[in-house]
């Protein structure tokens, strides 16, 4: 099974979700269909991804988290992973020890949403898939879901 890592060089970019992004981009491009998300972040040199902005998984992909922490980014209304309607075949497994969380959150709820400037409340979900068919997910620690 050929793979490609999150901190393959050309696929380091600016923040962890457009570098997690990249990676998934390029593995479309070269034919993979697995990506790995490892423990330790080359980009920050820590072992902690923040997801700032939601990482849309394409059909037919296999997302595996490797002993990996992704955080919610302060300050984000956003979903951590999603994928377009009508998506299908999308895999997302932990392997070890792995935490989805939502970090400090936004304070968003839904006796706020769509006032003072704030979104609505669906779009603070850790995991959003509409509409997708044929998805996995398994083996992951989800903590301070918002």
């Amino acid at each position: 099974m050929e793979t490609l890592n999150c901190n393959h060089p050309l696929c380091v970019k600016g923040t962890d979700s457009e570098t997690i992004a990249a990676t998934l981009k390029k593995a479309v491009e070269d034919g993979i269909n697995t990506v790995v998300i490892p423990r330790y972040n080359k980009r920050t040199g820590r072992s902690q991804w923040d997801i700032e902005k939601a990482v849309v998984i394409p059909s037919g992909m296999t997302l595996i988290l490797d002993n990996c922490t992704l955080v919610q980014a302060v300050g984000c209304y956003d979903h951590m992973f999603t994928a377009e309607k009508g998506a299908k075949g999308i895999r997302i497994q932990g392997e070890g020890n792995v935490t989805l969380s939502g970090g400090e959150g936004n304070r968003l709820q839904e006796t706020t949403a769509g006032k003072y400037g704030l979104p609505e409340i669906t779009v603070n979900t850790m995991l959003h898939f509409e509409e997708v068919t044929d998805i996995c997910i398994d083996n992951l620690h989800i903590e301070k879901q918002r």
